[in-house]
C-alpha cells in the first residue's frame, strides 16, 4: 500500500508543478503582450515596406513626368491631363505613408 499512495503523491506534486508552470507561463506570456515590444517586428516591417515602396513610387512617376515631357517635345503638344494625374499619383505616392503614420501613430 506504500507505493499507491507515494504514487499518487508523486502525481499531485507532478501535477501541481505542471500547473503552477502553466501559470506562470501565461502570466509572462501576458506581461508581455502588454509591453508594446511584441509590435516592434511588424512596425518595423511597414516602416521598411513604407521607405522601400515611396522610393520606387517616385522614381515611376518621376520617369512619367519625363516621358510626357519626351513626348510632348517629339509631337509639339503637351497632355496637361496624364501630366496632372502623373503629379496627383506623385503626391498620393508621398503622402500616402505620412498619412498612414498620422493615422497609426
Amino acid at each position: 500500500m506504500t507505493f499507491s499512495s507515494s504514487a499518487s503523491q508523486l502525481r499531485r506534486v507532478v501535477l501541481s508543478g505542471a500547473v503552477s508552470t502553466l501559470a506562470s507561463a501565461g502570466c509572462s506570456t501576458i506581461a508581455r503582450a502588454q509591453s508594446s515590444e511584441w509590435v516592434k517586428p511588424a512596425t518595423d516591417l511597414f516602416g521598411d515596406l513604407e521607405i522601400g515602396l515611396v522610393d520606387i513610387g517616385a522614381v515611376i512617376v518621376g520617369i512619367g513626368i519625363i516621358a510626357n515631357g519626351i513626348y510632348a517635345t517629339a509631337t509639339g503638344k503637351l497632355q496637361f491631363e496624364q501630366l496632372a494625374f502623373r503629379i496627383i499619383g506623385g503626391l498620393m505616392i508621398v503622402a500616402g505613408p505620412s498619412a498612414i503614420r498620422a493615422l497609426l501613430g
